[in-house]
Parts: structure tokens; C-alpha cells; sequence
């Protein structure tokens, strides 16, 4: 009975040092990376895969076998993901890459990379969760296998490395410290523990809790704000931004965490007050004085703190969605003017105004919710009206009366929805302000929208200070009732869920605000980023709708004091705030080259193209990690089985190639060995001291060889110190 008990109580150890380490380092790793960098990914996914796979691992290796059945379980769920899954994992990768390469070509001019277009719908869940798992099970074989933890150390510190690449991306302290404790466990525990699996278990255990005292004290008695550079370490840094430009750019270039990037489907509403550094944008120039919207994303589904982009499969190739992205006008004699855009680098999408006439000849369509710089333009012209069409000056409905068209009958179904408590809040508001709650009451659903924008101007007061929303709130119902304040992000939020709550398609749209000057060249600041409403009229298409007060244009064009010039960074259209746009009187064209920007001497953008089977890499590095293992564990189990003279041959063997690669010319074992192999002599104690002596030798020897012949003799002969 003591001996079950003790044998139980070993086996929990093992289990409990494995679960916890495995775990706690494949998920610091991953969650390092995620509050760097804005990734679209679920942190809820990047928590409980790892530590399934973590207990899964965890319980298998405790057996002698249980090798087989991770071994076969991995291939069955690697064949079910390449099967299956495969796009979202390409996809998914392409948008990491995508991300870092964004912030790492913002801080270093000389990384100009981009792996292209990512379609919508996808996102970075599925390969961060796969490399978590794989992190994790590996990590679970080295503590219960007694292995060196190098390989576990090298997976799981790549994630964390990502975040260092520049200064602006500083991972969250708690994984970092997280990661570092998991990791110093490790790999101070693994040598007592490869002399005996339980003592280092154990030892493991009884360090964790000091380990997260010092941690905490280390919080307590020296906080972040204590943190500062000496004098020297400040003059060190000077000097190697006069040697290395780039690192300038490293320090202010690189675009802020909450920044959206036009690949990634999620924009957050629990953010703060926004922050902006004056960058230019981009130069406009147009043939008319006045206000343009210039349109870059748009968001279809309101999750209560966030705006997403709708799910691409729920787009249908039998209609054309793309129309969403201008109006249709039935005079063909429309007055056409031309907007020209020149951006400081490629940006994601290209920025276009209203009033489309028809689709603009450049860029990619992501069905009808942005165009995409699919070639990675710099500077384009775009054609469009200077006035909206005359069907929004209609007095009834009757372009309701006509048959709706498939694309009519989407925007109904996917742009009205809204969480059932959102949309009874909503609709509550409306009837206490005097609203119907149905556009079938309205006879003008233009002049009903108007009506709900200037309801939502007045709900609040404008105010870029606007603190975050607290936890659990609704963003648009907690604005309405609750915030005496709010900037564009607020009142655009607010102006389309009561434009749903009304049963009228709206949307999200983010972009920037321009003073165009009649033939100027206009430059664009990222403080122009701007938010508003678009809402759907039935045979004509997205309407523009902004809510914001009018004395947001003062403050968004009023004058800042000088700063330099920045043209590095691109600063996607976040939140900013204006007012409703104005008519502009329409003047001579006159139009010009820009000069609102220095001349572009950088290199294009360079596309950087990674086909499919570039992904199979990490299966295969998986596959050479796994195979040295598992040979040496056939190796113990044969000469486990194998008769005593016959193992003991076999591990001669072993040790001579070695001695023989080592040049080691001692061998105290041949007439055991020859005696074993060809009488009926018996190999005994002293034959099998003789050779633990001889293999003692080697040890010694190889531990003062070069660094490739003991990475040969390990890996490819396959040495292990148990035989």
C-alpha cells in the first residue's frame, strides 16, 4: 500500500511540475505577442488550447507508451487542419506577418515588406493556437522525458523576441514576468531532474512560490514609473541613432497599439481619448473648395464594446456587393470632378469620396466594405460628384415599391442586426425622445436620419478627453444615457444603432476629414482621422450620416504649433471628430500638381509572396524535433527486451561509433564484447562496469569537443547518455 501511495503521489508530482510549466510558458509566449501587437485573434482560444494540450501531454508521458498516442494524435489533427482548415491557417499567418511587417517597416525604413491582401473573415487564432500547442507538448516530453529544454526555450521565447524588434511595442508585463519565471523553472530544475525526474519535480514545485514572492516584491518596491535610463545608457543610445537612422524611426514611427490596421476585421470601442503626433497622411488636391469625406473602412456588426467587419461568408457571389462601394445615378449627365491623392507611403485601402459614379478602375473590392491597395499605389485619382444624387431629395418612398435586388435584401438582413438588449435600449430611447421605432411611419427615410443625427449631436458634449467606457457597459446605450461627453467614435456608434433600432441598414465608417482648397494640394494630418454613420437607401446605396457637433471642425483644422515633418508612419483612419459636411460653392477647375509633400524618393513597397507549402515548414521542424526522440526511445525499449549479451553488444556498438567519430582510441570493452559475440561466455557485472567506465570517457571527451561535433554526435548518431 505505501508503495502505491508513494507511487501515486510521484506520478501527481510529475503531472502537476509538467501541466503548470508546459502551460504557463506556451501561453506567455503567445499572450506576449498579442498585447504587443494588435492581433485579431481570441485570447480566450490562445489560453485553453495550450493547457488542453498541456494536460493531454501531460497525462500521456506519464506512461511508457503514451508517446504513440500523442504521436497519432498529431497527425490526425495536423491531417484534419491541412484537410479542412488549411485557408484559415495560411490566412491566419499571412496576417501575423503582415502585422509585425507593418509596425517593423513604420520604425525601419529599410524593412519595406508586405505579404499582400488577406481576405476578410480570417484571423491570427488558429496558427497562434497551434503553435502554443505544439510549444506545450513539447515542453510536457522534456520534463517527463528528462530532456534538454533548448528546444522548448527556442519555440517559446520566438513570440516574446517579435515584441522586442522595436521600442514600441513593449509586451505586457505580467506574461513577460509570466514567461521569464516559467522559463527560469525550467531550465534550473531540468538538471537535478534529469539526475532523477522526481527530485526535480519537486524541487520545481517548492520554488514556485518564492519565485512569485520576489516577483511581487519586485512590482511593490520598484513600480514602472520608477524606471529610468542613466545618463550614460542615454548617450549610448544617442550614438547609435547617428550611426543608424532607423532607430529615430524605432522610437516614434512605429503606429500606436490601438491603431487599426484595414487587413484586421476588429475595432475596439473601450479605448480612451485618442492620441495623434501630427503626422502627414497623405496630399489632396481637388477642383473645388469645401469638406470631403474621404472613405476608407467600413463595419457591419456591433458586438456591444467593438465594431467588425461582417463574416465573408456570409457575402454570395450572385450579386454584385462591390456596389456598396459608390451610388447609382440614373442621369448619366452628371457633373464629374477629380480628386487627386498622394499618399506618404502605401497605405491598406485607397481613401475615396462620396458620390461614386462608378467603381474606381484601381485596387482590390473586399465585397462593399473597403478598396484595398492591392497594388500598393502611392498616388491615384478618383472621380466622383460634387452633389448627391436627386433620389435623397425625394418626399416619399416610393423607390421602395421597386422589386429589392439580392444585394438590397443582404443589407437588410445583416446591416439592421443588433444584440436584443442593444436594440431594446435603442428602441426605448427613440420613444422617449418622440420617435417611431418603424421606418414605415416615416415617409422620407432621409429626413428620418437627419432627425436622428441631430438627436445624437445633442445628447452630449464634444470633448476629445472623453475617458474610456467602464467595464460590462453597452458603448452606444452607455454614450446615450450616461456620458456627458464623447468624441466621433461616440457619436457615430451611437447614430447607427439607432438607425438600426429604427429597422434602417447603417453602418460604421472610419476615414479622414479634408479642407480641400480649390487646386491646392492639401496636406492631411493623422489628427484628421475621423468616424461616422453611413445609412442605406434602397436604389440609390450608402449615404453618408454624421452626428458629431459642429464645433468639432474648429478644433480638428485648428492651427498646432510647428513640429517636423514626419512622413514615415501611416496612421490608419482611427477617431476624430467634425462636423456635418457643408455645401461647397463650385469654382473653376483648377487643377494642380501637389506640393504639399516633399518629393517621393523612397522605394516602392515590396511585395513579398509566400506560397502555401512554405507553411509546411513547421511541420517538418515538428517532425526533425520529434524523431530524435523517438528513435532513442526505441533504442532503450530494444535493448530493454534484448537478451543481456546481445544488449550488451549493441551498446558497445553505439560507443565505439562514437569513439570512432571522437578519435578516441582507448576501449577497454573489445575482448568483453568479442567474448559476448562469439562464446557462450556471459556478460556480467564487471563487463557492464567496464563499459558505464568507457561511456563515462566518452562523455568527458565529447563535453570538450566543438560545438558541430557534439551537435552531430547528438543528432545524427544519435548519442544519448542512457544507453
Amino acid at each position: 500500500m505505501d508503495t502505491i501511495n508513494t507511487s501515486f503521489r510521484e506520478n501527481l508530482t510529475d503531472f502537476l511540475t509538467a501541466w503548470l510549466l508546459s502551460w504557463g510558458i506556451s501561453i506567455a509566449g503567445l499572450l506576449c505577442l498579442f498585447s504587443a501587437f494588435p492581433l485579431p485573434a481570441d485570447s480566450r482560444f490562445l489560453i485553453y488550447i495550450p493547457g488542453l494540450c498541456s494536460v493531454a501531454a501531460s497525462i500521456a508521458y506519464l506512461f511508457s507508451k503514451g508517446w504513440i498516442v500523442v504521436t497519432a494524435s498529431w497527425i490526425v489533427g495536423f491531417g484534419v487542419i491541412l484537410i479542412w482548415f488549411s485557408d484559415f491557417l495560411v490566412n491566419g499567418a499571412k496576417m501575423i506577418l503582415e502585422t509585425l511587417l507593418v509596425f517593423y517597416s513604420s520604425a525601419y525604413s529599410s524593412v519595406s515588406l508586405s505579404v499582400g491582401y488577406v481576405p476578410l473573415g480570417h484571423t491570427a487564432t488558429l496558427p497562434m493556437c497551434l503553435w502554443g500547442a505544439i510549444t506545450a507538448t513539447l515542453c510536457a516530453w522534456t520534463i517527463l522525458r528528462q530532456q534538454t529544454p533548448a528546444g522548448v526555450l527556442i519555440l517559446s521565447a520566438l513570440p516574446v523576441a517579435l515584441c522586442l524588434v522595436v521600442l514600441d511595442t513593449p509586451p505586457d508585463r505580467s506574461y513577460l514576468f509570466l514567461y521569464l519565471i516559467c522559463a527560469a523553472l525550467l531550465v534550473l530544475t531540468q538538471g537535478c531532474r534529469r539526475r532523477s525526474r522526481a527530485s526535480g519535480n519537486r524541487l520545481c514545485l517548492a520554488l514556485i512560490l518564492p519565485m512569485l514572492l520576489v516577483v511581487l516584491g519586485l512590482h511593490a518596491f520598484l513600480p514602472e514609473q520608477s524606471y529610468s535610463r542613466k545618463p550614460w545608457s542615454d548617450a549610448l543610445l544617442h550614438q547609435i541613432e547617428t550611426l543608424l537612422p532607423d532607430m529615430q524611426a524605432a522610437k516614434t514611427d512605429s503606429p500606436h497599439p490601438d491603431t487599426y490596421n484595414s487587413n484586421f476585421p476588429h475595432r475596439p470601442l473601450t479605448m480612451g481619448p485618442p492620441e495623434y503626433l501630427n503626422r502627414p497622411v497623405m496630399s489632396v488636391t481637388a477642383e473645388t473648395s469645401g469638406l470631403i469625406y474621404l472613405r476608407g473602412n467600413t463595419y457591419g456588426q456591433y458586438t456591444q464594446d467593438s465594431w467588425d467587419t461582417l463574416d465573408f461568408r456570409q457575402y454570395d457571389e450572385s450579386y454584385a456587393a462591390n456596389r456598396g462601394l459608390f451610388l447609382l445615378y440614373e442621369d448619366s449627365e452628371v457633373d464629374l470632378q477629380t480628386i487627386h491623392i498622394r499618399t506618404t507611403r502605401p497605405l491598406a485601402v485607397l481613401y475615396t469620396p462620396y458620390y461614386l459614379h462608378q467603381l474606381p478602375e484601381q485596387g482590390n473590392y473586399s465585397w462593399d466594405c473597403a478598396v484595398r491597395n492591392s497594388d500598393n499605389l502611392r498616388e491615384y485619382d478618383i472621380s466622383y460628384c460634387k452633389e448627391a444624387p436627386q433620389a435623397l431629395s425625394f418626399s416619399d418612398s416610393s423607390f421602395f415599391s421597386e422589386e429589392p435586388s439580392p444585394y438590397d435584401q443582404f443589407v437588410r438582413e445583416y446591416y439592421t442586426k443588433l444584440p436584443w438588449d442593444t436594440r431594446k435600449s435603442a428602441a426605448d430611447y427613440l420613444q422617449a425622445h418622440g420617435f417611431a421605432q418603424s421606418l414605415l411611419s416615416e415617409p422620407n427615410p432621409t429626413a428620418y436620419a437627419q432627425r436622428i443625427a441631430q438627436l445624437v449631436r445633442s445628447s452630449a458634449a464634444y470633448d476629445l478627453h472623453t475617458p474610456a467606457m467602464p467595464q460590462g457597459e453597452d458603448f452606444a446605450i452607455w454614450f446615450l444615457n450616461e456620458s456627458p461627453t464623447g468624441y466621433c467614435m461616440h457619436f457615430a456608434s451611437a447614430s447607427v444603432v439607432l438607425l438600426r433600432a429604427a429597422d434602417i441598414p447603417a453602418r460604421y465608417v472610419t476615414g479622414y476629414l479634408v479642407k480641400a482648397q480649390a487646386g491646392e494640394a492639401v496636406t492631411v494630418l493623422d489628427r484628421h482621422a475621423h468616424a461616422w454613420a453611413e445609412y442605406y437607401v434602397q436604389g440609390v446605396g450608402w449615404i453618408p450620416l454624421d452626428a458629431t457637433p459642429a464645433e468639432a471642425v474648429d478644433h480638428i483644422f485648428q492651427p498646432e504649433e510647428t513640429t517636423p515633418p514626419d512622413t514615415t508612419g501611416e496612421t490608419d483612419a482611427v477617431t476624430e471628430t467634425t462636423a456635418p459636411p457643408k455645401e461647397s460653392s463650385p469654382t473653376e477647375p483648377a487643377p494642380s500638381a501637389p506640393e504639399g509633400l516633399p518629393p517621393d524618393t523612397s522605394e516602392p513597397l515590396k511585395q513579398l509572396h509566400i506560397p502555401g507549402w512554405m507553411f509546411l515548414i513547421p511541420v517538418l521542424i515538428l517532425l526533425t524535433l520529434l524523431y530524435c526522440p523517438a528513435v532513442l526511445f526505441l533504442r532503450r525499449r530494444r535493448l530493454h527486451r534484448l537478451p543481456e549479451n546481445e544488449a550488451f553488444l549493441l551498446c558497445w556498438r553505439y560507443c565505439s561509433r562514437m569513439a570512432h567519430f571522437l578519435k578516441f582510441s582507448q576501449d577497454t570493452c573489445t575482448d568483453s564484447a568479442l567474448k559476448a559475440r562469439f562464446s557462450q561466455h556471459t556478460v556480467d557485472k564487471e563487463d557492464w562496469k567496464m563499459l558505464h567506465n568507457w561511456q563515462d570517457s566518452l562523455r568527458a571527451n565529447l563535453s570538450t569537443a566543438p560545438l558541430i561535433k557534439r551537435f552531430l554526435i547528438h543528432r545524427i548518431l544519435l548519442w544519448d547518455r542512457r544507453l
